[in-house]
């Protein structure tokens, strides 16, 4: 059977996807793929999507996601609604897959996911890496206090136990009627769901930005990395605030992801968020870390603003 993998994106994320794919493809040539994309978006974008879909040597399709599907749930400031289109996998894909692996379009594929494909769930309905840092929210979505919270930018999943089940039904109601219990939309829905029905996998499949990276001033730092950590790493997520289109980030994998970039057709030209107040960020967070915190109390003192 071939490895199913399933993504969900818009227009405003098409161009990571690219790169995600086009990582995937890089190192996973061996397996027989079959790639499904749920969509939502401009023709343009989607048009730039099937070019990239189209040089990849992987079965592809691209399913379309109704515009009432999901408009009234809540999206937020770092991410859409379409964050919420996998709850539709049980819906939308073809009946006869059985097993899927979901992948966030922030990722990057640095090695087999044969073996990731293969693992045992144990009678669970997902496989999932913990979410870090620690998520502190338990009570307020209703779980216990000491349950562990999984990250759901990569979810390996029984889509047949899904669908008998119920999960996406389930978690999009609980969204529906519980908004304010979210604090990260379509992730917590479906950690209340299966907070007893996922496994554990090993960081390898979802190293997270805050496994590499530290806060400084409240900005990430990649500054103390374990070489070890990095090169085991299989699946990459960018995830947080922080990302590697951003001027301020230095993610170690961050010249990868550009160098991906680069073949899609959305090249980095200039980061958006370069502009002479960042410049100065970067350079005290670089050689004064100390000194970022009176650079922010001097802005305000003076009164400059958050233009160039």
């Amino acid at each position: 059977m071939p490895i199913a993998i399933v993504a969900a994106c818009d227009a405003g994320f098409a161009q990571h996807l690219a790169v995600m794919l086009l990582s995937l493809a890089d190192t996973n040539r061996k397996h027989d793929v079959s790639i499904y994309v749920l969509w939502h978006g401009r023709s343009d974008e989607e048009s730039k999507l099937r070019r990239v879909l189209e040089t990849m040597p992987f079965a592809h399709s691209m399913i379309k996601v109704q515009e009432d599907a999901l408009n009234d749930l809540a999206g937020g400031v770092h991410f859409t609604v379409m964050t919420y289109a996998r709850l539709l996998i049980g819906d939308l894909l073809p009946r006869e897959l059985d097993r899927v692996l979901y992948l966030d379009g922030d990722i990057l594929v640095r090695g087999d996911i044969g073996e990731l494909w293969n693992t045992n769930l144990r009678d669970h309905t997902v496989g999932a890496v913990v979410d870090l840092p620690r998520y502190p929210y338990n009570r307020r979505l209703g779980l216990p206090d000491a349950a562990s919270y999984f990250n759901a930018g990569v979810l390996l999943i029984d889509l047949r136990r899904w669908r008998q089940l119920r999960v996406g039904e389930r978690a999009l109601s609980f969204a529906r009627e519980h908004p304010k219990r979210l604090t990260w939309a379509d992730q917590c829905a479906l950690n209340l769901v299966l907070h007893d029905d996922w496994r554990a996998l090993d960081r390898v499949w979802n190293l997270q930005s805050m496994d590499v990276a530290r806060l400084v001033n409240g900005h990430m730092r990649f500054d103390s990395v374990d070489p070890g950590r990095l090169g085991s790493a299989r699946l990459v997520h960018f995830n947080g605030r922080s990302k590697p289109w951003h001027y301020l980030n230095d993610h170690p994998f961050k010249a990868e992801y550009l160098r991906y970039r680069g073949r899609t057709p959305w090249p980095l030209l200039r980061f958006e968020d370069r502009h002479p107040r960042n410049i100065a960020r970067k350079y005290l967070l670089r050689y004064a870390p100390g000194l970022l915190s009176a650079y922010g109390d001097l802005r305000t003192r003076v009164g400059w603003g958050n233009g160039t």
